[in-house]
């Protein structure tokens, strides 16, 4: 386990331990730990397959809103299924604690890749298609992430790319302002060939964070293409 999970869960009372059942669910080991949440690797034993499971810190798991907006979450990330979206099997509570269970992924964060380095211009061309992908496939649903940046992309070891992470995403997005995006995302094509026009500005709405400056200056055209089509009409 990483050093910094170490510290973080020694200045916290965790609210489960190992051996602990949640329904079916059997908590192994802790993962990390967070404001808004512990998550554990835990086993399915009706499936008889290792999960994440997210469980709310017991100093906010009281708070109707916070409850919510976890519940919120979950439900969003459940309506998606998407190679390239965490997905979420199962939500509820148990004996006052409230939880969400993940696939479990093996692997790290884009933060975490990036402190190694950049990256190679052909990885990065290939993580921003995939996480076009993903979003566009979120805004067809009607969901808006809000919070994209590298804590919130995980790179799987085998190469795939996973979104993390739904908790301040908007839900029930208008088909007509979906449309626009479309539309968007076809001048931003059009803008790829040509080159940046005088009104190009800065991202809005899912914001891509100082990620965008790494993919930015491996590959521009990834940026301003691939990226900015799904996420900058936002």
């Amino acid at each position: 386990m990483p050093i910094r999970v170490v510290l973080q869960m020694r200045r916290r009372i965790m609210i489960l331990e190992n051996g602990r059942r949640l329904g079916p669910y059997e908590i192994l080991s802790p993962l990390g730990v967070g404001g808004m949440g512990e998550v554990w690797r835990a086993r399915d034993h009706r499936l008889n397959r290792d999960v994440a499971l997210k469980v709310l810190p017991g100093a906010i798991a009281g708070d109707p809103a916070t409850r919510t907006r976890f519940e919120r979450e979950a439900k969003a990330v459940a309506a998606l299924s998407h190679p390239n979206i965490l997905a979420i099997h199962d939500f509820g509570t148990i004996d006052g604690t409230a939880f969400a269970v993940m696939e479990l992924l093996e692997g790290q964060t884009l933060r975490e890749r990036l402190a190694g380095g950049a990256l190679p211009a052909s990885k990065t061309a290939g993580f921003a298609v995939q996480l076009a992908h993903g979003l566009a496939a979120a805004h067809d649903k009607g969901i808006v992430h809000r919070d994209v940046k590298p804590e919130n992309v995980f790179i799987t070891n085998d190469g795939r790319l996973k979104i993390l992470d739904f908790r301040l995403a908007r839900v029930g997005l208008p088909r007509a302002r979906r449309a626009r995006g479309v539309f968007r995302a076809g001048l931003d094509r059009a803008r790829q060939r040509s080159g940046p026009g005088p009104r190009d500005g800065p991202f809005q709405g899912d914001r891509v964070d100082d990620g965008k400056q790494a993919v930015k200056q491996r590959c521009p055209w990834a940026t301003r293409g691939a990226v900015r089509g799904s996420v900058r009409w936002n």
